[in-house]
């Protein structure tokens, strides 16, 4: 195969965009398919998949992981930015299927009560509850991580004026 195989290029090009971060198989096809035709793409994506080096459930799971680590967010939400990079729902559904959505409000709701250490509780609670929605945790969720961080902030605030 020379530089001119049209194959070679579309696969080419694929490596160097998976080069840059991971991808699910639908957003390497539609990056593709700007400027090569679909059965070049096809053939550079069977040829990726024989060499595992595309995989939609490792590029779900390590996804879910990235959020859960950095950036938490509820299941639901994590279910639906894979759908929106073309994940099957079957495989989105398997990488988040035991995502403890309770400490990962937890884990988020932490990262903003660093910055309301002296609200009084509505304040508090507002600003807890509104975040955690925008990641898309559930009411009941939210109503129980309000109040640990509110017990812990209320324990942590006595122990210091001891």
């Amino acid at each position: 195969m020379n530089d001119d195989d049209p194959f070679l290029r579309a696969y080419n090009s694929a490596l160097r965009l998976l080069s840059f971060r991971s991808r699910s198989e639908a957003e390497l096809r539609t990056r593709l398919l700007r400027t090569f035709s679909l059965p070049e793409v096809e053939s550079a994506l069977a040829r990726l998949k024989e060499q595992n080096l595309l995989d939609d459930l490792s590029f779900a799971q390590s996804w879910r992981r990235s959020r859960e680590s950095s950036r938490p967010r509820s299941a639901f939400l994590i279910r639906r930015e894979l759908a929106a990079k073309g994940i099957p729902h079957e495989i989105a559904d398997a990488a988040v299927i035991d995502l403890d959505d309770e400490e990962g409000a937890y884990q988020a709701g932490l990262k903003v009560t660093r910055h309301l250490e002296k609200a009084d509780f509505v304040t508090f609670r507002r600003k807890v509850w509104s975040h955690l929605r925008r990641l898309g945790f559930s009411a009941s969720v939210i109503r129980g991580t309000i109040n640990r961080l509110w017990q812990e902030k209320k324990f942590g605030s006595d122990e210091e004026d001891v």
